[in-house]
């Protein structure tokens, strides 16, 4: 609301000092570590059960995938009942089995897992495209194996996996990069004291209005959000599976 004055690294030095945006970066960093695999692993597996020719398949394709396109607020309101520790549905199903729930949201503890297990909701999307891959394999690969005694397990392992690396590495970059900047879910369900760093970020940019240490703190994002995601190009020589291609290059 005023003239803007030049101040340097002033913000950088205000950001590198403020243990809270640290924690929320670091918290951050947990979400996307903790729900990026299990995304993965449940969407491989959709789509490993999507990929079969049992009767009805098409609908079940679409009951996997609608969740992934819920809108986020109405996923937020959703996901609120269902981890309300008085009412919630979550904790209703365990006590019916003697077991009392934790309070989800409302334990530092618990919250982690909560949330984690709310984007695990949506790993249809990334089904859609672990189905592509699988379709893309030649069936001459399985039909060869079974002539040599092959097993589903071996088949899989030796086979699907590898085949599929390339889609599965493209999963886990945009994974990463949409989880370390996941804002409007996590703000609708936890509001505005969520220990998530694109919403300390909102919080500072427009609540108080702090325009230019919230573009240092989007900066700071940007190049975090760059080096994690080289590190894992770094790694993909070594398990990426490009036809034609030499592994290693």
């Amino acid at each position: 609301m005023s003239p803007p004055m030049w101040i340097g690294l002033s913000n950088y030095r205000s950001l590198i000092a403020d243990k809270e945006i640290w924690k929320t970066l670091l918290w951050t960093t947990g979400f996307a570590v903790f729900s990026v695999p299990t995304s993965l692993l449940l969407g491989l597996i959709l789509a490993l059960i999507a990929n079969t020719n049992i009767r009805g398949i098409a609908a079940l394709r679409t009951l996997y995938y609608l969740p992934s396109q819920i809108n986020p607020v109405a996923m937020a309101s959703v996901w609120a009942w269902l981890f309300n520790p008085s009412v919630g549905l979550l904790n209703y199903v365990l006590s019916l089995i003697g077991i009392e729930g934790p309070k989800w949201l409302g334990d530092p503890n618990w919250l982690l897992p909560a949330t984690v297990i709310m984007m695990a909701f949506g790993a249809g999307g990334s089904m859609v495209i672990n189905l592509a891959g699988l379709q893309s394999i030649p069936v001459s690969f399985y039909e060869a194996a079974q002539l040599d005694g092959a097993s589903s397990w071996q088949m899989l392992l030796r086979i699907t996996l590898p085949l599929m690396s390339p889609t599965i590495f493209f999963n886990l970059v945009m994974g990463i990069i949409d989880a370390l900047q996941s804002f409007t879910t996590l703000y609708l369900l936890l509001g505005t004291n969520a220990p998530v760093y694109m919403v300390q970020l909102y919080r500072v940019a427009f609540d108080r209005l702090n325009i230019g240490f919230g573009s240092a703190m989007a900066w700071v994002l940007f190049f975090y959000i760059m080096i994690f995601t080289a590190l894992i190009f770094r790694t993909a020589t070594s398990w990426v599976y490009y036809e034609g291609v030499p592994r290693g290059r």
